[in-house]
């Protein structure tokens, strides 16, 4: 019942919100991967919690760090489920979060794995700084999502929170493609090089596993 006007300008606003979404093939709307993160804190009461969950508290408990699970909406990473530290200080984030695809171990993963066209979006985009350590330009970037798909894993030495680091590694679904990653997020002291390694071996570890668990084959 509204005016074809109105309803564009809504159509827009979702649009740009990621709640909906326009098929290229077809140029009808559908549902948008952003409501994701609206929906995330719902979702560990799904069958999230049969699969994930376990290979969460395995690696925290292994590690002794927060361990968090990630999917792509189109634009960053997005934390669905997290298992906390047994740590005093430890690093804690609200379910549904979005974390930029240019400056965290998660985003980093995830954007190595994306859609041609998502990956050329960040690349053409601005990729703001957040720290000094905060990769900004196109090339660095390049390089860096090279790096990431030939190693299998993505770090995060304070790049978004200066006092903060992480390691990442992709999961994969029965077709091969990956559906999301597992991190490990540190305070940026207990981060350094020989603890870094111990801990990039735990992540991938898991993320085979956990890839493993959801169907993916080599």
């Amino acid at each position: 019942g509204l005016h074809k006007s109105s309803v564009s300008r809504i159509i827009a606003t979702l649009e740009e919100a990621q709640f909906v979404e326009r098929d290229p093939a077809t140029g009808r709307f559908r549902i948008g991967l952003g409501l994701v993160a609206l929906s995330a804190p719902a979702l560990v009461d799904l069958r999230l919690d049969d699969v994930v969950r376990p290979f969460l508290r395995d690696l925290a408990t292994r590690a002794g760090e927060t361990a968090s699970f990630n999917i792509w909406d189109g634009a960053a990473a997005v934390c669905i489920d997290q298992e906390l530290s047994s740590n005093t200080i430890a690093y804690h984030a609200p379910l549904g979060i979005r974390r930029p695809a240019h400056c965290t171990a998660v985003g980093k993963v995830l954007l190595a794995h994306a859609a041609e066209g998502d990956v050329e979006k960040i690349l053409s985009g601005p990729l703001p700084r957040f720290t000094p350590k905060t990769i900004t330009s196109r090339r660095a970037l390049s390089e860096e999502l090279a790096k990431v798909r030939q190693q299998g894993y993505a770090v995060n030495g304070g790049e978004y929170g200066g006092e903060v680091g992480a390691i990442a590694a992709a999961v994969k679904g029965a077709n091969r493609n990956v559906v999301g990653a597992i991190s490990l997020t540190v305070p940026l002291y207990r981060f350094q090089r020989k603890r870094r390694l111990e801990l990039k071996e735990i992540v991938v570890e898991a993320a085979q596993q956990l890839s493993r668990r959801l169907g993916a084959h080599a």
